[in-house]
């Protein structure tokens, strides 16, 4: 495939730290991806309840690979312009993950959640009750 050598890395005792240290490197100003973790870990309440529900995962792997696939088609098909008025909705992170996706998760999850209360109540309020 390439036909570049491979960069030659001496590891020590200490490449295992370093590593790791790079990896947190995002972390040394939590409120710069606040909204990212928010919106995953949003994410992650919403594959948690349809857990919960279902009482199987097939329905929280299946929102999980439709939330890949969104997020990397729009990371692929768009252009994220850092000087509009709005671009704070956008995170860093990826570009795509941000308070936008983290508002839209919270209402997706909040509807999931409260839908079968409104159901039943819908039910009853609409139910044939002879006496």
């Amino acid at each position: 495939f390439s036909q570049s050598t491979p960069q030659r890395f001496d590891f020590t005792f200490v490449s295992g730290f370093r590593v790791v240290g790079d990896i947190f490197a995002s972390f040394e100003r939590p409120l710069d991806v606040l909204d990212s973790f928010l919106a995953l870990c949003g994410l992650g309440i919403l594959l948690s309840l349809i857990r919960s529900r279902t009482g199987a995962i097939a329905g929280g792997v299946g929102l999980h690979a439709g939330a890949v696939c969104v997020i990397w088609v729009l990371r692929k098909s768009s252009h994220l312009n850092r000087d509009s008025n709005w671009a704070w909705l956008v995170g860093s992170y990826d570009g795509v993950i941000g308070w936008m996706a983290f508002a839209w998760i919270c209402v997706m999850a909040v509807a999931y959640w409260a839908y079968p209360a409104i159901r039943s109540q819908w039910a009853y309020r609409n139910a044939d009750v002879n006496p």
